[in-house]
């Protein structure tokens, strides 16, 4: 369905202006006047030649040479175009892509790294609890016979006060021998003599 605003006769308009101007009679130089949409123009176009005396094979429905060399060159034009701009979105992409690539060959190089580092601190943290736990090992076993000698000497606390009490008393005095006649007189020797007193 044509659009609002462009009919047969606008486009007649500018087909005998471009005429007259000299420029070559083609669908994009009318669209371009016209404004309308390639489809459009070329209907009316189509119209407007068929009806021009000199155009003898529009009775049979064909087109006219000029007008057929006319789409051949836009049409070879318009791909090209599309052609190009096609390469140009498929070499942009391939090089996002590699970009890409590359990005992510980095990023799996890095993740290698991070976790070749994360095992051998796992392994640095394991050994290290290893020793960690042999030290306590040693140190509970410490700790336990330090407190089986300590067990050991308060039971052998009181036998050795007994006998350090033992040791230090003084000794007992020795039994007197029994009194002989010899004794005796040695004592009544030893006694004073006593004295005679005078009267006068």
């Amino acid at each position: 369905m044509p659009r609002k605003g462009i009919t047969l006769a606008r486009v007649a308009e500018v087909c005998q202006e471009l005429l007259k101007d000299g420029q070559r009679l083609t669908v994009r130089a009318v669209q371009h006047r016209t404004g309308g949409s390639m489809s459009t123009v070329l209907k009316h176009l189509q119209c407007w030649q068929h009806g021009r005396p000199e155009a003898s094979q529009a009775d049979h429905g064909e087109f006219s040479p000029q007008l057929r060399k006319a789409l051949q060159r836009e049409i070879l034009e318009k791909t090209a175009t599309l052609q190009q701009q096609w390469q140009e979105r498929l070499s942009a992409g391939m090089a996002e892509t590699e970009t890409a690539q590359a990005q992510l060959a980095v990023m799996v190089q890095r993740n290698r790294e991070l976790t070749d580092r994360l095992e051998q601190m796992e392994a640095a943290a394991c050994d290290r609890q290893h020793e960690w736990q042999q030290r306590l090992e040693r140190l509970q076993q410490q700790l336990d016979e330090a407190r089986c000698r300590l067990r050991h000497l308060e039971q052998q606390r009181p036998v050795q006060d007994e006998a350090g009490a033992a040791t230090v008393a003084p000794p007992e005095d020795p039994p007197s021998p029994p009194a002989t006649q010899t004794n005796r007189r040695s004592r009544k020797s030893a006694e004073p003599a006593p004295q005679k007193t005078f009267d006068f």
